[in-house]
Parts: structure tokens; sequence; C-alpha cells
């Protein structure tokens, strides 16, 4: 049983009752908390060039909701206005993966839903807009407080101020407000419309969760057909009769166009290929960083046996399933590695920003097939060797 971060509601409770289904005020889910990262820590990781930030100043800019994308500089910060304005900063977890503990409340889901971890820091009166997002989050007040309001009555198709490069909405009556102190918490299912207002100075920890639109899913399949499709599969017709009609697509040439389509799209390995290749591809800020020297499998045997430790880049996204035949193919940052029998406890234990355990390394290493895998997954930056003091 996971701890459960809703107070006297259990987790089982929670993903009956609430989870993408209806939004949880938690007063106090986190009592105590100390905001781990300083506005000035917040500000100096958005003038770094890998790092994804943004700006949004509601007045006092170039135009009403003006929208700034970092990197930024020191001068960025020193001319803004004394309000209305929010800076968020995207994946700290990566950047400062002792972040990554915020998200132990939540290792109820499974760790491939997770997206990142936000953190804004807003000036008074500091918004983004009212508006809905299309993924999980939960609303984690670290310091300050914030007004936030919510729309839980349908609407219907909302429509957004138009000439704006945020999507805020036109029309917003909300119909619960609340007002978030220092550890309380608001989780919100996807499609909420909500607006949230800073009280004075304040920072908001988001943790929000992965969720591939049906289209994401369906190029990324479409795309994988393409690829490995066989060219020799072309529309024919042999035996055909006199057409009556030559400007007319005949009955049976549309019935095999579909079979031909159908016949290509049903293929579940294929399917459960690309979206697990989905779920762990990484953001474009957020690839690990390749080694310099890639190792062997020797030097890496060396290296274990030496002492060195194995870690798992926090930049790096780890999934696993099972196949049609039973099979486990692990998925690391976009790609697919199927796992010999030997193997498959490999599967278990990888997990973003993790050190793996010596003893279970030197284990795996006895597997051929285990010590190209792990060596493999070095080279590519997924694993990082860090050699003992």
């Amino acid at each position: 049983m996971y701890p459960s971060p809703f107070g006297e509601l259990s987790v089982t409770a929670f993903l009956r009752d609430y989870w993408q289904q209806q939004p949880l005020l938690v007063r106090q889910a986190f009592p105590g908390f100390q905001t781990p990262v300083s506005p000035e820590e917040l500000a100096g990781l958005a003038c770094e060039e890998e790092v994804e930030s943004r700006l949004v100043l509601e007045t006092g800019g170039l135009a009403p909701w003006e929208l700034r994308h970092g990197p930024f500089v020191e001068e960025d910060f020193t001319t803004l206005p004394d309000s209305h304005w929010t800076l968020l900063v995207q994946d700290m977890e990566k950047h400062l993966p002792q972040l990554r503990e915020l998200f132990q409340p939540f290792r109820f889901l499974p760790h491939w839903r997770v997206d990142d971890l936000m953190i804004s820091y807003a000036a008074p009166g500091g918004s983004v807009g009212p508006h809905t997002d299309q993924y999980d989050v939960f609303l984690i007040q670290g310091s300050g407080r914030r007004h936030w309001s919510i729309r839980v009555a349908d609407e219907g198709d909302p429509r957004l101020i138009d000439g704006l490069d945020l999507r805020i909405l036109a029309r917003f009556e909300p119909d619960r407000t609340w007002l978030l102190e220092p550890g309380d918490m608001l989780y919100l299912p996807p499609g909420v419309p909500h607006h949230g207002v800073a009280d004075g100075p304040c920072m908001t920890f988001s943790v929000g969760f992965r969720a591939p639109a049906r289209r994401e899913l369906l190029m990324a399949v479409l795309e994988e057909i393409a690829e490995h499709c066989n060219e020799k599969l072309r529309f024919t017709d042999p035996q055909r009769r006199p057409s009556e009609d030559p400007a007319r697509i005949d009955a049976e040439a549309l019935q095999q166009a579909r079979d031909l389509v159908r016949q290509a799209l049903d293929d579940d390995t294929l399917i459960d290929r690309c979206f697990a290749r989905l779920l762990t591809e990484p953001k474009p800020h957020c690839h690990p960083e390749v080694p310099a020297e890639p190792p062997t499998t020797a030097s890496l045997i060396t290296a274990v046996q030496a002492g060195a430790r194995l870690y798992t880049s926090p930049f790096s996204r780890f999934a696993w399933y099972r196949d049609g035949n039973d099979r486990a193919m692990l998925a690391v940052d976009g790609e697919i590695y199927p796992l010999p029998a030997e193997c498959e406890t490999l599967a278990s234990i990888l997990e973003a920003d993790r050190a793996l355990e010596p003893a279970r390394i030197k284990q795996l290493l006895e597997s051929t097939a285990a010590t190209e895998l792990l060596t493999e997954l070095t080279d590519l930056g997924a694993l990082i060797v860090e050699e003992p003091v």
C-alpha cells in the first residue's frame, strides 16, 4: 500500500472517485512545506539554453497577455513590472534531480504517466489566464498564496480569446474558488477550466502527467507502418470485368483499399511498440547527455568491479511491457529493447535518476546479453557510470 497524500482519503478512494473525474482540494497535503528552490534560482535556470522557460505578462508588456520564451538574460527580469507577470520553468526534476522527491507521494501511479515538474513564480496578481489543460495535474502551493477558481459545470466547447499566443478562455464563470496556502494541493483532471491568481509573490509546483493524444498515437503507428511496409503489396485487379462507367471507382476496388489499410493496422505488436515508444520519447529540451568516451562491455565490467556505481539519467524515460508472446520489452527514450529472460529483472529497476543496486548490477553482468544492453544504454547516456572516489 502507498501512503495517501490526500489526508483521510485513501489512494484507492481517490482513484475510484476523483482521478480523471473531478477536482479535489487537499488542505495541508504537504504540511510544513518548504520551497526547495528560490525565485532567484528559478530565474537563473530560466537563463540557461537547455531549459524550457516562459514569461507571461498580463499587463506591462508589448501587448496584453504577452508570452516570452527563454532562455532569458538578467535584464529581462530587472525590467519587469511590479505585478501581473509569471515565470514558468518546465522539467525542473530533470535539471535539479533532488526535486524528484516531490513525485514520491504519487508513486501509486505508473512513473511512465508522469510528465514533469513545472515550477512557477508569480508576482502579485500574476496569472496565465483562465484555461484548460488536457492532462491531469497536482498543483502544490509552495510559497505565498494563490487564489484558484475552477468551473466544474460543462459549458461545451470553450471559445478562446483571438490573437493570443496563449490559449485563454474568452468566457470563464467559476463555480468554485479557494485560497491556497503553502502545503495545500489542488488536483485537476483534464479539461477542467481553471484560473490561478497570485495573492502576492508566490510559487506553485505543478506535477503534470503525460497523456498522448489519439492523433499522436495514430501518427506514430502510421509512420511505423510506412517505414516497414512491404512495397510489393499494392492495389491489384486481376480478372477485372469490363467497366460500364470509366470514371467510377467500383465497390471491389474500394473494398480492396479498405482491406489493405485494415490489414496493416491489425497488428497489436506494432501498436504496443508505438505506444511504448511514444510514452518514453524525450522532449526536445530533455535528451540525456551522451558520454564523451563510449564504454565497451569490458570497460563497464571493469568499472563496476572496481566499485563504480550505475545511475539512470534524470533526462531518460523508462517503461516496459510484455508483448503478445509474453516477452519482456524495455522502452527507453523512444527505443524498444527485447529483454532475454535473464535480463527481465532489469525492467523493473530502471527509473529516471535512480542508483542501481551494485549487487544487482554485478549479478546482471554475469549475463552476456545483460552486459551488452547495459553497455548500449550507457553509450546512449540513459545510464551514467560514476567512478568511485
